[in-house]
């Protein structure tokens, strides 16, 4: 009496653990690109924001022969840098906004508003400040500079006020 055996054609499930295994690997690669470019894009708008904000410093300049409100939040410039500081990093002292006149703006890390403070008068200048998501610092000012730093890169000086 002879016997015959069928044989099930199919995975085992050591097979079906090792592809599984390998779609997880590639899953996570691809999660953490995508989280890298969401980094990169989020930089993209805030660059766009305070190049933005250089365009309108200049006509606000055209108009009225001066750079005192560029950073008040109540002007299209420093409504501009309120839109990249709320994107970016929020750290307190790693984002700044100086203006020609007394007053500067920084964000409150409470509430999130441009808060004023005083400092010495900057003829006819301005620069401005935010951390990145990607934690790098970028810089726009007065004289059409536009940098991307390691570190915060305002000069504020008295006598020049700029970005290094």
């Amino acid at each position: 009496m002879t016997f015959k055996y069928k044989f099930i054609k199919g995975f085992t499930l050591i097979e079906l653990l090792v592809v599984m295994a390998i779609i997880g690997m590639l899953a996570s690669v691809i999660l953490a690109n995508i989280n890298g470019s969401r980094i990169k894009s989020v930089d993209a708008s805030m660059k766009q924001d305070l190049s933005e904000m250089r365009t309108s410093a200049g006509l606000m300049y055209d108009l009225y022969g001066t750079y005192d409100t560029v950073c008040d939040p109540a002007t299209s410039p420093g409504d501009q840098y309120r839109s990249a500081y709320s994107k970016g990093n929020k750290l307190h002292g790693s984002n700044l906004c100086l203006s020609s006149g007394t007053t500067y703006y920084e964000p409150d890390i409470l509430t999130g508003n441009l808060v004023s403070g005083s400092k010495t008068s900057t003829p006819n200048q301005w620069a401005a400040t935010v951390q990145l998501k990607g934690g790098r610092f970028f810089c726009v000012d007065y004289l059409g500079n536009a940098t991307t730093t390691v570190l915060i890169s305002i000069d504020d000086s008295p006598a020049d006020l700029n970005c290094n």
